[in-house]
């Protein structure tokens, strides 16, 4: 899985992320480049997480050594047949992580409600139709996870008609790219 990011040489950055698996094994998570132009690029960072049937939260910062625009966040999940399972994640300036939601998400349990709640406004959940989902959503000069913008703001007819559970439920289907595992 990767993610394309531009990264300013000096500047910190921290990739956040929240894992789990369906047994004990490693990960590893980092900043690379997007294409193969130059066989000497080293990567910007890389580190190796070990995880296990338990969500834990990752944090890795690191200061940029180049400025580069093709540079990409990447997972690389080889090395063991375990399923890997990500949320919360994220590349942000500076050296911390924003809060991790104390709500976990279940994709399955978003598609019911995403067809409930949303379609009618956001229309039907179909992954070649529909944007991915934003990092992050700024309204009034707040910014907001996807999670808690859904809480706070929808559905439009009704901000209370979704929070906690749901909300987290929605953005973790949205997240998932409209698809369920």
């Amino acid at each position: 899985m990767v993610h394309a990011l531009a990264v300013v040489k000096d500047k910190t950055y921290t990739i956040c992320y929240s894992a789990k698996s369906t047994g004990a094994r490693t990960i590893s998570a980092g900043i690379d480049r997007s294409n193969d132009e130059d066989p000497n690029y080293p990567g910007l960072t890389s580190k190796e997480e070990s995880i296990n049937t338990t969500y834990q939260s990752f944090a890795q910062t690191f200061v940029a050594s180049v400025t580069d625009a093709t540079s990409r966040l990447s997972f690389n999940l080889g090395k063991s047949a375990e399923d890997v399972y990500l949320d919360n994640i994220g590349v942000y300036e500076g050296n911390t992580c924003p809060p991790v939601p104390n709500v976990i998400g279940k994709i399955a349990d978003g598609k019911i409600a995403y067809e409930g709640k949303c379609q009618g406004c956001h229309g039907a959940a179909d992954a070649s139709t529909l944007k991915p989902a934003k990092a992050s959503y700024t309204k009034t000069g707040t910014t907001y996870t996807l999670d808690k913008y859904i809480n706070d703001f929808m559905p439009k007819p009704n901000p209370a008609g979704c929070v906690d559970q749901c909300a987290a439920d929605i953005a973790a289907f949205i997240k998932a790219g409209f698809v369920v595992p």
